[in-house]
Parts: C-alpha cells; sequence; structure tokens
C-alpha cells in the first residue's frame, strides 16, 4: 500500500491536518487532506479518490510527490 514517507521529513499526520485547515490555495486544502487520509491510515488513495471524485493517479501522484520532497520546511 502506497503511504506518505512523512517521518523522512520530520513531520507528521497532524501536521498534514493542520495544512488542510490553514492552506492558502484551494489546490493545497485539497492536496492535504488527500495526503492526511493516506497517511493516517484512514483510507487509501484509491477508495478516498473515489469519494473525492479524483483519479486515483492524482492521489497517487501526491503520495509520490511527498515521498521525494517535504511539505513544508522541516521542524527545528
Amino acid at each position: 500500500m502506497v503511504r506518505p514517507e512523512l517521518g523522512r521529513w520530520d513531520q507528521t499526520p497532524a501536521d498534514l491536518r493542520v495544512l488542510s485547515v490553514e492552506a492558502k490555495d484551494a489546490r493545497s486544502r485539497e492536496r492535504f487532506p488527500t495526503l492526511y487520509m493516506i497517511a493516517d491510515k484512514q483510507t487509501n488513495a484509491c477508495a478516498w479518490t473515489r469519494e473525492i471524485e479524483r483519479t486515483k493517479e492524482t492521489a497517487l501522484k501526491r503520495v509520490h510527490d511527498c515521498k521525494r520532497t517535504p511539505l513544508w520546511p522541516r521542524r527545528h
């Protein structure tokens, strides 16, 4: 199962939840809840994308992007 590797960037599912509410742009407000739901193991990419009416490729791309680059600057 594909999951974001948040620990790699010192980030948590709770951080994603905060970002999903505080993000300034609509795209991020959609992206962060997707990553949160998958990272928190509440759902998987395929099930979540059916619920929000997006393609599974969209969710998988978000997870893979998250694995390559931190979503925000690291905490110190």
